[in-house]
């Protein structure tokens, strides 16, 4: 599933088949229960209020990908995104260029999503 606010950003994903695109605005309405994912992406963008989402709808051993800036709106460090997902495992953290990264699986390692060679710490 793929969500933006700006219908042209989906228009063009609409009827791909395995992607499910919709137009929301998630700052103005709630998101609504969408199901559960193996993986979510919130690439660029910061809004601490569906971090209860994202914690209820990744299934166990799903991935999250975050990135934000490090500076004005969407703004967020490193350590309040591995605050709000503390006990998950970290893949990668880093802050450079303007931006930090997170990713992690939900839960304990041994999860879905393994790695080869990736050195695995709690957040």
């Amino acid at each position: 599933m793929l969500i933006d606010n700006r219908k042209i950003e989906i228009e063009g994903l609409q009827g791909v088949e395995n992607i499910d695109a919709r137009v929301m605005d998630l700052e103005r309405k709630p998101i609504e229960p969408l199901g559960e994912f193996d993986m979510i992406v919130m690439w660029r963008y910061y809004q601490p209020s569906l971090f209860e989402a994202v914690r209820s709808q990744l299934r166990p051993g799903g991935v999250l990908a975050i990135s934000t800036k490090l500076t004005g709106r969407f703004a967020a460090n490193l350590c309040e995104l591995q605050s709000a997902f503390a006990g998950w495992t970290v893949l990668h953290s880093a802050e450079a260029d303007g931006f930090a990264e997170f990713v992690a699986v939900r839960g304990p390692a041994g999860g879905l999503f393994q790695p080869a060679g990736v050195e695995r710490r709690p957040a």
